[in-house]
């Protein structure tokens, strides 16, 4: 394959562009598991919620504390997706665009220059791109931490709580 003779791209200008793609493909894939992760807790204490509900009222305590967890799980997804979404076109000027959000509108934009003229497909990110991406990566870190907490803590708590109301199941970690 040879290289477009009018571009002012170098071979290691694309290899960078190329590893600057791959990485916030890494990035999207990353915060698309931790969001799918917390999408399966909340289904599994919804669950929880109709099978307790149908044991009786001796297990409110435990109802209370599963709506509580589910709070939590939707505060941490918060910070990666805008869980208000409807998928009405107006839904998205409601509520600012979280990470996922970002991150996807970032590799779409990127992508889609990819091939167009003038577009700088075979320069290596700009300043602005690495910058924009610094900052998407904290706030990723910042949930992550939160997503850790949850997943390691949080989660086994009501675990144990369902153990010591000698119910076998669970949700997982």
């Amino acid at each position: 394959m040879l290289a477009d003779p009018h571009s002012l791209g170098t071979p290691q200008s694309i290899h960078a562009n190329v590893q600057f793609q791959l990485g916030l493909i890494a990035e999207l894939n990353d915060v698309t598991t931790m969001i799918n992760h917390l999408e399966r807790t909340k289904k599994q204490l919804e669950d929880l919620d109709a099978l307790l509900a149908a044991k009786g009222p001796e297990y409110a305590s435990v109802i209370q504390e599963s709506h509580a967890l589910e709070q939590k799980a939707l505060g941490v997804e918060e910070k990666l997706f805008d869980v208000h979404l409807t998928g009405r076109i107006e839904d998205s000027f409601r509520n600012p665009m979280r990470v996922y959000g970002r991150l996807y509108n970032m590799v779409q934009f990127l992508g889609e220059g990819a091939g167009v003229i003038g577009s700088g497909a075979d320069m290596g990110p700009t300043a602005d791109e690495v910058a924009v991406n610094n900052i998407l990566k904290g706030h990723i870190e910042e949930a992550r931490t939160e997503y850790n907490q949850f997943t390691t803590k949080t989660t086994p708590t009501i675990n144990a709580l369902l153990k010591q109301h000698g119910l076998t199941v669970s949700i997982e970690p």
